[in-house]
């Protein structure tokens, strides 16, 4: 049996996250990874029992949202958006709708949690506010809509 002194929690501050099978850079934060089960109440007319059922209903997710630092000539928020914009004629959207990977990372650089976020597309886009008396770095953020997380690493 293990030492319970000598497991460890892994840290939140070290991920990588993809989109689209495409490394787009480094993000400072993911928000989001929720994913909620509706519950339906059921009662049959012929039942003795004097309560309801809980019987589970659809999921639902979060959407989620992704911010990183501002870099020159890095523009694939806004592009993506402008591709939602142009396909939305598109039932599907296109090639606008893409997967997201969201991997919780060791102090090996190895993968100790993974998250997939299926069919992911933009809905907002946060640019930085402005002000000449902050010392802050330039923040943009992206809210995307999906349609379900798969989860690896849990047991």
């Amino acid at each position: 049996m293990a030492d319970a002194n000598s497991k460890w929690p892994i840290p939140k501050f070290h991920f990588k996250v993809t989109i689209g099978g495409e490394d787009i850079g480094s993000f400072q934060e993911v928000s989001g990874l929720k994913k909620t089960v509706e519950v339906i109440d059921y009662r049959g007319g012929d039942s003795v029992e004097f309560f309801m059922q809980k019987v589970p209903g659809l999921q639902k997710f979060d959407n989620l949202t992704l911010k990183r630092g501002v870099f020159k000539d890095e523009k694939q928020f806004s592009e993506w958006m402008k591709e939602v914009r142009d396909n939305l004629s598109n039932d599907d959207l296109g090639e606008a709708r893409k997967d997201i990977t969201i991997e919780l990372l060791d102090a090996g650089q190895a993968a100790v949690m993974t998250w997939t976020i299926v069919r992911a597309f933009p809905v907002s886009v946060t640019y930085p506010d402005l002000n000449s008396t902050a010392n802050e770095i330039a923040v943009e953020s992206i809210e995307l809509a999906h349609e379900g997380i798969n989860v690896e690493g849990v047991d």
